[in-house]
This record gives C-alpha cells, structure tokens and sequence, in this order.
C-alpha cells in the first residue's frame, strides 16, 4: 500500500504526534514518551484529499482504517505491460513504430501543474521525445527525455497524460513518481477492483486497448415502459461486460439486470446505445425503486 504503518508506545506521553502537509507528501511525526525510544517521521504519499479528512492521529498511533482505497496514490505510474514495441514518440507526439529495441509507453495519467520525478532510462536516443496530452490524450507539447537518475518535469497546464519512449531494456527500473527526488524502486501497482461512478482503468482488451469501467445509478425500473439513462461515456467502444443489480426497499429483495423469469411479462431487458443505459419492461416493476449497472468497455480512441 502506499502508507506504512506508525508503530504503537507505551510510557507517558511527553509531546503529541502531528502530520506535516505539503501537497501530496505527508509525513507523520509521531508522539514521544518518556523511556521510549522516540520513532523516526514516516512519509506518506495520499492523494491531497486522503489523509486529513479520512485519518487520525491518536498517541502515536496513525489509524487509516477509514482511506478509501481509491484515494491511495501507488508510487510508480508507469505500467510496463502496456508499453508499444518497437516504436517511440514522435515530435508531435504521434506513435512511429519500426524502431527495434525501442518503445513507446502508453498514455500515464499525470496531473497539470505538477512536480514529478523519473529514473532509469540509459540511453534517451537521438530524435525520440516524450509528450504531454490533455484529457482527450490530444498533444500538448513534446520534451526530450534524459538518462539517468532525478530527472524532474514540471506538467504543464492542463495535462492529463504522459508517454515516453525509452530502450525495451528499461522498462524493468523505470519508474515515474510525484515529488523532486527519485525514491527506490517499486513495480507498477493497480487496484483493479475499484468500482466508482468515475471512469477507471481496470486492465487490458484483447486488442491491447485499456477496459475502462463505469458505475451507473439507473434509478428504480421501467413501468411497463423503457428507461434512458445517459452514461456520459465518449467514444465508447467494445462493450466487453455489462452487468447490474435492482433492489426493492420495501421488501428488500433483489433481481440481477437484466433480469430473465419464466414468466415472460416480468423481463426486464437491458442494454447500451453510444449514449444510454437502456431498460425495458413490460410490466411494472417499478417496486425495484434501486438500481445500477457495471459497464466495462474499451474506447474507439485508444
């Protein structure tokens, strides 16, 4: 995960513990007691929203019991199972392919206006640029990338993405963090079983596109009639799973989506067009005044 664990004292406390904020690095001090050996600060690397609304600092003891997993951020942001072979980033930071032993990553989510760090590229090659994108992954800007260790970018404005070209060979000790200082190096972590009503990346198709998943609130079902509900998804692509569930609270009983009976007047239909959620009923089954849909799928863009 990306915080450690303060461990617990015993003794009388002298001096309270605190946490240190400064944008996305926390770090912990905690509590000293008397006849106790006092222990070093912890850093921490949340999500500028994490740590101060969802942790306590209670004599010594850090709790997160209460971060939300989808606010931890992991260290490292490059994923190198998803990385294009034999190619690099062009000057405007279109893909060319036909470079062996070379590739280019694919798009890292980053955050515009922000300090990162990046290490472990040995040679950055003659004529191969990164480049910034904007949440539509349309180019921003191109920079050359450099060898070594430490090596700091500052995004610009409005960047959402990055990608780099780097040797084949690197991809094991590249890694790309926040901050101003390189820190050891960690794999590539993913929580693939994040469900949130915001898009997330949950894996790769097999056409090499990233799946993105989606949770949509549906409302209660149709009365003997059809329901539209916008799922706000551009360029939707490949539907590779569509799944739901429908509760009634009064009863507290409930039927998966869509929902298949042996009497045919209580299906409930479900199904997707480029802009809506689709449900179809032709009985009332409004009494399910709960219900969601899971839609995972790829993006004509990608």
């Amino acid at each position: 995960m990306a915080y450690n664990r303060v461990n617990w004292q015993s003794g009388t406390k002298v001096s309270d513990g605190y946490v240190e904020i400064e944008g996305t690095q926390h770090t912990v001090t905690p509590a000293v007691y008397s006849g106790s050996t006092p222990i070093n600060p912890t850093s921490l690397n949340i999500m500028d929203e994490g740590i101060e609304e969802n942790s306590k600092l209670l004599n010594g003891k850090l709790t997160v019991e209460e971060v939300t997993l989808d606010k931890v951020e992991f260290k490292n942001k490059f994923n190198k199972d998803t990385i294009i072979e034999n190619s690099i980033i062009d000057l405007d930071g279109s893909v060319l392919s036909g470079y062996t032993n070379w590739c280019a990553t694919d798009f890292i989510p980053i955050k515009g206006n922000t300090k990162y760090v990046y290490q472990g590229i040995t040679n950055p090659g003659s004529e191969k640029y990164s480049a910034y994108y904007d949440s539509n992954k349309q180019f921003i800007s191109e920079f050359e990338q450099e060898s070594g260790f430490n090596k700091r970018i500052t995004t610009p404005n409005g960047a959402c993405y990055v990608r780099f070209s780097m040797l084949i060979s690197d991809i094991d000790d590249f890694q790309l963090e926040l901050g101003e200082w390189s820190t050891e190096y960690a794999a590539y972590m993913e929580l693939n079983e994040v469900y949130s009503t915001s898009e997330k990346v949950i894996g790769k198709w097999i056409d090499g596109k990233p799946i993105y998943r989606k949770v949509i609130n549906l409302g209660a079902l149709p009365n003997n009639t059809d329901t539209y509900t916008a799922h706000n998804i551009s360029n939707l692509g490949t539907i590779v799973s569509l799944t739901g569930m429908a509760y009634n609270s009064t009863n507290e009983n409930r039927i998966t989506l869509p929902y298949i009976d042996p009497t045919a007047q209580y299906i409930v239909q479900m199904f997707a067009t480029n802009t809506n959620i689709v449900l179809v009923s032709g009985y009332d089954q409004s009494v399910f005044d709960e219900s969601f849909c899971i839609i995972e799928y790829t993006k004509t863009t990608d």
